[in-house]
């Protein structure tokens, strides 16, 4: 990826960085890289920062608000044996992103919420279902957010300057599921629910009332009730 961020007035090439990781992190490195770019193409407001030393910082309204960004906390300790001790928070299974709109649009209302899951395989890599999230913990969080929506955003094959080389916006509701899903069922879902990305922007349209992607519509949920600790 030739796109470098700065940080503290530092670059770091992200592409050289994932690659240079201990096994256990590349995967991780690869997730938070995906999860920059693609809070990057959703049309979300950020700030300028001056680096003119005139402590202002410029914001630009977007069409979403970033409400929460939970990106995956994991740490690893290796073993003498080659194995590794993994450290992971509960909110890992929770979606990445919390997203609000900020004006009303055909498909959403001034302050809708909907909840995005982010995931990225490099080329060769196929999705696989124990791979998506612990399902469980995230019902519980949609049902407990209640969003509008719920989509996943995935990105594959090789990173190139702009991205991934092929990224897919698919309905939560199709892949979140107690159904046994194997790797050909995903891509299934794929070639026929998803819609692909081609131009770079990311965008959550919903097909009128009966979209999968929406919320009302997950019976998988309608029975369930938020479990307690």
């Amino acid at each position: 990826m030739s796109k470098k961020y700065g940080i503290q007035k530092k670059e770091y090439d992200l592409n050289t960085m994932c690659n240079n990781l201990e096994p256990c992190d590349i995967g991780k490195c690869h997730g938070d890289r995906f999860e920059m770019w693609v809070v990057s193409h959703i049309n979300a407001s950020y700030e300028v920062f001056s680096n003119e030393g005139k402590n202002k910082n410029t914001p630009f309204a977007g069409f979403w608000k970033i409400d929460e960004w939970r990106g995956d906390k994991a740490y690893f300790i290796s073993e003498e044996n080659g194995d590794a001790k993994g450290y992971f928070t509960r909110e890992n299974s929770f979606p990445d992103l919390k997203l609000i709109a900020e004006e009303a649009s055909p498909n959403y209302k001034k302050g809708d919420a909907i909840e995005v899951e982010c995931k990225y395989r490099q080329a060769g890599s196929k999705l696989s279902q124990n791979e998506l999230t612990d399902i469980h913990v995230m019902h519980e969080c949609l049902l407990r957010e209640s969003p509008k929506a719920f989509f996943y955003v995935y990105g594959r094959g090789s990173w190139t300057e702009n991205g991934p080389e092929e990224v897919f916006v698919i309905p939560g509701p199709l892949l979140t599921t107690e159904k046994k899903l194997s790797t050909r069922d995903i891509e299934r879902i794929i070639q026929t629910s998803a819609r692909k990305i081609d131009n770079g922007n990311i965008t959550f349209p919903l097909q009128g009332k009966d979209d999968p992607a929406l919320f009302e519509n997950w019976e998988e949920l309608k029975n369930l009730k938020p479990t307690t600790e």
